[in-house]
């Protein structure tokens, strides 16, 4: 799938994720949001997202519903989507840092999942930032340093296989040269 961060970790987070933010006030809200997170969890990716959507219908604005639909997004592989939830969650996030880290490392592994390097790096650079702003909202503060490095060595690996390839495509260009002049 990719290097590093993967699916088991947007599975753990939808797991904590309801013990990790505040109550919800509404507890049609919170019982939808469980709903969701179940089907989640059972792979039923269209179910979960029309939960939380059920959710956003009644509050527009709940930022935790439109992290959980990035989520839900995210493992169906719709990553298009994801992003516009994750940017609404973080739009929508306010002063809870808790959950404005959450979603900054959503968006920096969506960023790799993209291939989006560049993009990446400045996603974990802005979780980094979290991280000195509120300490006690990234518990994974070396996740943005590591990734940054892995990101880099990749960078590095994928400009020596474009140079391995540019070398293969021109010898086989000289064979090809060689036959046809020989074939003369």
């Amino acid at each position: 799938m990719r290097i590093g961060v993967g699916l088991s970790v947007v599975l753990a987070t939808l797991l904590c994720a309801a013990s990790s933010f505040a109550a919800e006030p509404n507890a049609a809200t919170s019982k939808a949001l469980l709903e969701g997170d179940r089907a989640a969890l059972a792979r039923d990716f269209d179910g979960a997202i029309a939960k939380y959507r059920a959710v956003l219908a009644e509050d527009p604005r709940n930022a935790i519903a439109h992290y959980r639909i990035g989520q839900a997004q995210t493992m169906k592989g719709d990553y298009a989507e994801a992003e516009q939830a994750y940017f609404a969650a973080l739009r929508f996030s306010g002063t809870n840092d808790v959950l404005r880290a959450k979603v900054l490392f959503c968006i920096a592994d969506l960023r790799e999942r993209q291939h989006a390097y560049e993009a990446a790096v400045d996603a974990w650079t802005e979780y980094e930032k979290q991280g000195v702003t509120a300490p006690e909202s990234t518990p994974h503060a070396a996740t943005a340093a590591e990734r940054k490095n892995r990101i880099a060595e990749w960078k590095k690996a994928l400009a020596t296989a474009a140079e391995v390839k540019a070398r293969i495509a021109r010898r086989i260009q000289e064979v090809e040269d060689l036959a046809r002049k020989n074939a003369r």
